[in-house]
């Protein structure tokens, strides 16, 4: 059994809390879970609900997503990922009526699932459901049936005209069911729409969406007693508070809930990053203005309110369109990609990065890129995020087009920096500018199988993915609703480091995984954003299995063998004798290079030997492309042996003839 960590403060004030709030759940007839254990650590509930009415209370606490901050005080390992989803659970089910009652004077009635044996089940979060129990959840299963068996086909025009109707003078009802429309078919069969033959309905679309950004950005500013902004785009793990949201209606009129204004922004931002993927529709929504101010101004909205999903899926669309863009003087794209660059959040940046690589692809563009950037990009070549490392070396190579390559090679630094990745052992990462030439032979037919699941981590996607959420998810009661973007969000915080699926593709895999989930099935359970009838298992709080460093005391474990092999190189280094520590190896090298090929061979990645499509080969390229600048052999002699080495150790990419 796993030890649990002692994080409760015993005082007389504890126990007398604890006291008083076990009579009170027994007076309400709920029970109370006076203990609970996340992270191997005991919950201290007098501490959570200090904390928690310090900063206003549970509403307050929950319109600022604030729930992460809260966990925060517990100091949880890396691996438990969704602690702000579970504490305000914990809150929900031991303290919110509490705190109705002794703070705010309130009546508070415990809703039917707190009565119940399974009352402290992970699943029963339902946030602001709890506070409002004659809410209607969910409409009407016939309705529902009802809006899923009506769909846009090419031969129906009449689902056309009266979506586009919908969109124009509808009732809030109407704009509903047209939007969830739209947003579930362009998760399946985009095509369909017609995009291209009814512009209408994207100028409807963007026309509907902007004043609704405005409204939500205008109404849920977070304060900051900064001028950056950047500081509060922290990834927020409070899962549970976008599928509070998409609870509401769809209006977006100045007397409806902000609620309802983000219910619109998210479903016409899937919408816009789904029809994105198909080449027939890019060119008219790289040609469409507003829908660049959307997007814009859908990042900036990102920024200013700290709800990261819409910069995500603004981020998306445009990485989307990015090689199709034409640039202009004082571009907008360049001046929000530059701002959020310096942003806190990963997906955002390597999104900018990446967007920033696609723009020039196209020689038109390279006028309008400059090297002002660079001095925040490079620096990320020492990360331990193999996706980002590489997609900088994809920039970088690019930058080499458009740019005076003597900035790198004048830089000892940057240059040794890459040089120092040509030994680095790639898992996930592939290029998006460069493939490999030795590609394998063509595979024989086989006949298709699905691997063993229960082993998912080991694998590769889609069946990560698809043994993930069998593991993590399971079919459930209609009336269990569970939103889409919280899913993905559990998810990508998982796997975000080891190339998760993105959102597009997600989806596809979550209808394999539960096949009633089409929205064409005979019991459609998927409206809009939301998916009803399925939950979480409870062993979504299972920590994940780390691989530990068996450096002789070094205590360190991590997520895979990548993160693995950059501790050894960054943290175990020691000249001038340059020892192996690792359990059971006592070997010495007066050589750095050797020492750093001995100790890597200790991790147990076997797939890098063979994969010429990672962050070395990248980096064998770039320094190809710095070598043909006449000055390099000046800034590269200091690196012959190291490049020597590589040539010997790892064959595979010689052929780059990178040593001249």
């Amino acid at each position: 059994m796993k030890r649990l960590y002692h994080t409760i403060d015993r005082t007389p004030e504890y126990n007398a809390f604890i006291k008083e709030l076990s009579e009170f759940h027994e007076l309400k007839g709920t029970t109370l879970q006076a203990e609970p254990v996340l992270g191997g650590r005991r919950l201290d509930l007098y501490k959570i609900f200090q904390v928690v009415t310090a900063a206003g209370g549970f509403e307050e606490v929950t319109r600022n997503r604030g729930w992460k901050q809260v966990g925060d005080s517990f100091d949880f390992p890396s691996t438990c990922t969704n602690s702000a989803y579970i504490i305000k659970g914990v809150y929900i089910r031991n303290l919110l009526g509490w705190e109705e009652e002794k703070l705010w004077n309130k009546v508070w009635e415990p809703p039917q699932e707190l009565l119940g044996p399974k009352a402290h089940k992970i699943t029963n979060l339902a946030g602001k459901a709890y506070r409002s129990p004659k809410k209607k959840l969910l409409p009407k299963p016939i309705q529902r049936k009802k809006r899923k068996e009506e769909h846009i086909h090419s031969s129906d025009p009449f689902t056309t005209e009266r979506i586009l109707f919908a969109l124009q003078i509808g009732q809030p009802s109407d704009i509903e069911w047209a939007l969830d429309h739209i947003v579930g078919l362009s998760f399946e069969c985009p095509e369909i729409i017609k995009l291209d033959e009814t512009p209408l309905l994207l100028n409807l679309l963007l026309s509907t969406i902007q004043p609704c950004l405005t409204e939500y950005a205008s109404g849920n500013a977070l304060p900051t007693s900064s001028h950056n902004l950047f500081d509060i785009l922290e990834f927020e793990e409070d899962e549970d508070t976008e599928a509070e949201s998409l609870s509401s209606g769809s209006s977006c009129s100045s007397d409806t809930p902000d609620t309802s204004s983000l219910t619109i922004i998210l479903k016409i931002l899937h919408s816009l990053r789904n029809f994105s993927f198909l080449d027939t529709y890019v060119p008219l929504l790289v040609q469409n203005n507003t829908l660049k101010e959307v997007l814009i101004q859908s990042l900036h909205t990102s920024m200013t309110t700290g709800h990261i999903e819409l910069g995500r899926h603004a981020m998306d669309t445009l990485e989307n369109m990015a090689k199709q863009v034409q640039l202009i003087p004082d571009d907008p794209y360049l001046q929000c990609i530059y701002q959020l660059i310096k942003s806190h959040d990963r997906y955002l940046i390597i999104g900018s990065i990446r967007t920033l690589t696609f723009f020039s692809l196209k020689p038109s563009n390279y006028p309008f890129l400059t090297s002002d950037v660079l001095h925040e990009i490079t620096p990320m070549l020492l990360s331990k995020d193999e996706e980002l490392i590489g997609t900088v070396l994809d920039y970088l190579y690019q930058f080499t087009f458009f740019s005076d390559t003597s900035i790198l090679l004048k830089s000892s630094t940057y240059l040794g920096w890459i040089v120092s990745l040509l030994m680095t052992q790639s898992k996930y990462f592939c290029s998006r500018i460069i493939q490999a030439t030795n590609q394998s032979p063509p595979l024989q037919s086989v006949e298709p199988y699905i691997p063993d699941l229960t082993d998912y981590q080991s694998l590769d996607e889609p069946y990560r993915c698809l043994g993930w959420l069998k593991d993590k998810f399971e079919l459930a009661d209609p009336k269990s609703k569970l939103s889409l973007d919280d899913m993905y969000l559990l998810y990508e915080s998982r796997f975000g480091l080891e190339k998760a699926l993105k959102m597009k593709n997600f989806y596809t895999v979550l209808k394999i995984a539960f096949p009633t989930l089409s929205i064409s099935g005979t019991t459609p359970i998927v409206e809009g954003l939301n998916i009803y009838g399925i939950q979480i298992k409870m062993n979504i709080l299972q920590e994940v299995k780390d691989v530990p460093c068996q450096w002789i005391q070094c205590t360190q474990s991590f997520e895979n063998p990548f993160l693995l092999s950059r501790h050894l190189l960054n943290d175990h280094k020691m000249s001038p004798h340059y020892p192996c520590h690792w359990l059971n190896c006592f070997d010495e090298f007066k050589d750095e290079d050797k020492w750093t090929l001995h100790v890597t061979q200790h991790v147990d990645s076997p797939k890098s030997d063979k994969n010429t499509n990672g962050i070395a080969l990248m980096a064998v390229h770039l320094l190809n492309r710095l070598s043909q600048d006449p000055s390099s052999a000046y800034y590269l002699i200091p690196y012959v042996d190291e490049l020597s080495g590589v040539g010997i150790e790892r064959p595979p990419i010689t052929w780059t003839s990178l040593i001249k």
